[in-house]
């Protein structure tokens, strides 16, 4: 799309939504203009108008919340919205791409009193975020996905979040983390949670993040009191010079929930698959390699 063809489709855009015989209220124009920058700013190949799009969906979606609310089912291209079963609030976050293989993360959350929080990322290492604390005024950045279906701890109540990211390595990671809500304040980070390193020492942590391949892909989910994900292995580039891809092996791993604290289990009985699950094949029908790279 270029710079001529864009704006036309802007102005375009713009009339039909603001000529008599479309009449609608502030909101519902707010509502579509909102939809439009998300098709912008998730598929334009031109990165400034990425950027460009990604600033006018943040002033959209504020608008809308300032006004009233944005229903979950509403589809907008790289945005998610989840709502925890107590209705204490709506969890927005989104997604886009600037330079080639450069991520950006927004959020916002809008209370049941009405209050709107903004989420200010900065940007951090994600595999070195499993120990510190996050909170609105600093967050790391991530697209949430999935919420528990309830809530954990009595005196301080915290749900658990499900999210994607990725960097400019091409690393994709999911991300298993909690958020409470207290007198207007977001926390991110467990308490009480023991993640096992390799070498299997233990360790007080404030979420779990799981790296994976561009050609992998990482199940996660809530199974009860646990939260079962796929376990990545190792895999190096045989033919030197590439970089070594983490993929799942077939085996689960999974944080249990047992008297009020979180215990990471670094391999579920019984779980060995003749083939790893995956979203998505690695191999297909496209030529690849035998990591599941496209061939040359």
């Amino acid at each position: 799309m270029n710079r001529i063809s864009l704006l036309a489709f802007v102005a375009c855009f713009q009339i039909s939504v603001t000529m008599p015989v479309f009449a609608q209220s502030g909101l519902n124009t707010h509502l579509d203009s909102l939809k439009f920058w998300g098709e912008v700013m998730v598929h334009s190949v031109t990165p400034a108008y990425r950027k460009m799009a990604a600033g006018e969906v943040s002033k959209h979606i504020e608008s809308v919340l300032s006004a009233g609310s944005l229903d979950t089912s509403v589809q907008i291209p790289g945005f998610m919205a989840l709502r925890p079963v107590d209705q204490s609030f709506t969890l927005y976050t989104w997604q886009y791409e600037t330079e080639k293989g450069l991520w950006n993360y927004r959020g916002m959350i809008k209370l049941a009193d009405g209050s709107l929080i903004k989420l200010a990322n900065e940007k951090r290492d994600y595999l070195k975020i499993r120990r510190d604390p996050f909170d609105q005024d600093h967050w790391y950045g991530a697209l949430y996905y999935q919420i528990s279906p309830r809530f954990y701890g009595n005196a301080d109540p915290y749900y658990v979040l499900i999210g994607y990211a990725q960097n400019n390595r091409k690393e994709k990671f999911k991300i298993i983390d909690a958020i409470s809500i207290r007198n207007g304040k977001v926390e991110f980070g467990f308490k009480g949670l023991t993640l096992e390193e390799t070498k299997g020492e233990e360790y007080e942590a404030s979420r779990q993040v799981i790296r994976y391949s561009p050609e992998a892909s990482c199940a996660v989910s809530f199974d009860g009191d646990q939260i079962v994900y796929d376990h990545m292995t190792r895999v190096d580039d045989l033919r030197g010079g590439g970089p070594a891809l983490y993929v799942p092996d077939g085996t689960y791993e999974a944080l249990e929930y047992k008297d009020g604290k979180w215990r990471h289990i670094s391999q579920l009985e019984n779980t060995q698959m003749n083939e790893p699950p995956r979203e998505k094949p690695i191999l297909d029908s496209r030529p690849k390699d035998l990591f599941g790279r496209p061939g040359k």
